[in-house]
């Protein structure tokens, strides 16, 4: 009925603009900027930069993009030494949004310069940095606060956290809708090749060799994406789920050589704890 429906709406705006505490928001930007920073100080010592953009002589565009190129001779240096700086102001809370807009930019026009170096937690990191230039997460935990003399424990509207929360998730979940199908529940695939290659895993690695192991892992990490989404937020579960959390990602940045998105997802993944966490914490 629409009486129903108009006192659903309202409860639904009533829970969407509660005020939760933004510490939450606070310690996700500090940790995203952190990753950023860490990240391009990787690839810099590696020598990724010099492979990816001073020694190709040619770039594969993106449709659309075929005017995005990268800037000559040691130019990309001087663009990832601004998206270190602009991550690390953002992990202080320096003017957070202008500086998450800076690091989404120069992210962004990094890995958009050649499609062969995609990798989809890249595009991950673009979004989660183009939400935090349109979300006031500078409002705690930041230096900016701090330097105002701010010491109140800042609020923000509940949609806000759950946004963050809903952006993970998604990754998780459509991570498990992608491995609904048979090569990866029937036929073990790619699990079948790469598990038996790592025999030398500490403590694991007999297991790995045993054939049964793939379709195991196999359900259990399809099982894994399409429910944590939905048992992080459950109070109850929620420490059994970030234990699994940590396992699932340690164990296949270790299988899979992977780069630091299991990192990546380890912090972030915080955000579905309490609003109040770091608080608590620190």
């Amino acid at each position: 009925s629409r009486p129903a429906a108009r006192a659903l709406l309202r409860h639904l705006e009533a829970r969407a603009l509660a005020p939760v505490d933004a510490a939450s928001l606070g310690a996700f930007r500090f940790l995203l900027g952190s990753l950023v920073v860490i990240a391009v100080i990787r690839h810099w010592a590696k020598g990724g930069i010099h492979d990816a953009f001073v020694v190709p002589t040619h770039f594969f565009a993106y449709d659309g993009l075929s005017y995005v190129r990268p800037l000559p001779g040691q130019g990309m240096y001087f663009v990832y030494g601004a998206l270190a700086a602009a991550a690390a102001s953002l992990a202080m809370g320096i003017r957070s949004r202008m500086s998450a807009g800076l690091a989404c930019l120069l992210f962004t026009y990094a890995h958009a310069c050649d499609k062969t170096s995609y990798l989809n937690h890249y595009y991950l990191v673009s979004l989660l940095l183009a939400l935090a230039t349109v979300l006031p997460l500078g409002t705690a935990l930041s230096l900016d606060r701090l330097l105002a003399g701010d010491r109140r424990a800042a609020k923000v509207p509940s949609w806000m956290l759950w946004l963050v929360r809903f952006q993970i998730g998604l990754v998780y979940f459509y991570g498990g809708i992608g491995k609904l199908q048979a090569d990866w529940l029937v036929h073990a695939m790619p699990l079948r090749i790469w598990l038996p290659a790592n025999g030398d895993f500490p403590l694991l690695g007999p297991l790995l060799k045993w054939p049964e192991t793939p379709w195991v892992m196999s359900w259990l990490g399809a099982a894994f994406d399409l429910s944590i989404a939905f048992l992080l937020p459950w109070r109850r579960a929620r420490p059994f789920a970030y234990a699994c959390v940590i396992a699932f990602h340690v164990v296949t940045a270790r299988l899979f050589q992977i780069g630091m998105f299991p990192w990546v997802m380890i912090a972030l993944t915080l955000v579905f704890f309490e609003p109040s966490w770091p608080r608590r914490f620190l």
